[in-house]
């Protein structure tokens, strides 16, 4: 078992530099802050995680990537470049880019933490979601379908009313996870690193020319959603699959919205 955490120990003194690594296979890795790291897994999506170094040395990562192998492959690097650190995760709704492996996870001793809508989401349709997903990419992506179609299915094991949101203090910087409505999905929150001004807006952000899979969204109240994330007023704001980190991409989704269908 790899096990990347020091849940605990001490978190005293200073950490330790990352040590340099080569992307984890599979992933593009870009300095956005200080201490903050997106790390993008181009195919087929190019699905973007979040790392961020708190003061207390823990990690914090949000989403988890869609399967079981490169979430290995995350783990491996972050032990590589990090060494062994306290884990936490957050799952920011149901669907496998945010919360495929986590089984994975769990089983290196990561903290995964996620609402009890979106472990409710994972439980009921967890399956049949792989079973989708590898169908569909049968033909075109057969190595991807077939790492999918072995992804165990887990829920977060920690839970928090989506409601009231949740509060998480890492070394007295705090971190908000935020329910601002349904957008993507029913479930969608958001993460808000607030000293930092840094926003994981997730898949409910849409940077690209198109709203994406809407299988699961709630068109007539997303707009209102974005409108909670804008009073935030982030500095930098992490989509779920596209390239841009800019606070306007909030603006570029309620055009989306109110375009034509």
């Amino acid at each position: 078992m790899l096990v990347v955490t020091l849940i605990g120990c001490s978190a005293s003194g200073p950490a330790p530099a990352p040590r340099p690594a080569p992307a984890p296979a599979g992933f593009v890795v870009r300095d956005v802050a200080p201490g903050a790291l997106v790390l993008t897994e181009p195919e087929p999506w190019q699905a973007n995680l979040l790392l961020v170094e708190m003061p207390d040395r823990s990690l914090l990562l949000v989403n988890a990537p869609a399967t079981e192998a490169s979430t290995r492959a995350l783990l491996a690097w972050i032990g590589a470049r990090f060494g062994r650190r306290r884990l936490v995760v957050v799952n920011t709704h149901f669907h496998v880019d945010a919360s495929g492996g986590n089984a994975v996870l769990l089983e290196a001793g990561a903290e995964v933490i996620g609402s009890r809508d979106t472990a409710a989401l994972i439980v009921a349709r967890g399956r049949s979601m792989r079973e989708s997903i590898a169908a569909e990419y049968a033909t075109t992506r057969p190595t991807f379908a077939a790492a999918i179609a072995e992804t165990r299915v887990a829920p977060p094991a920690r839970l928090f009313d989506p409601r009231a949101g949740l509060d998480l203090d890492f070394g007295g910087e705090r971190v908000r996870v935020v329910y601002p409505g349904p957008a993507h999905s029913s479930d969608n929150v958001v993460v808000f690193l607030a000293d930092r001004g840094i926003l994981f807006g997730g898949c409910m952000v849409k940077g690209g020319p198109s709203l994406g899979n809407l299988g699961d969204a709630d068109i007539a109240r997303w707009p209102e959603s974005i409108r909670v994330l804008q009073a935030m007023q982030p500095a930098i704001v992490v989509p779920g699959h596209e390239s841009r980190l800019d606070a306007a991409q909030l603006d570029h989704t309620l055009a989306l919205l109110a375009a034509p269908r």
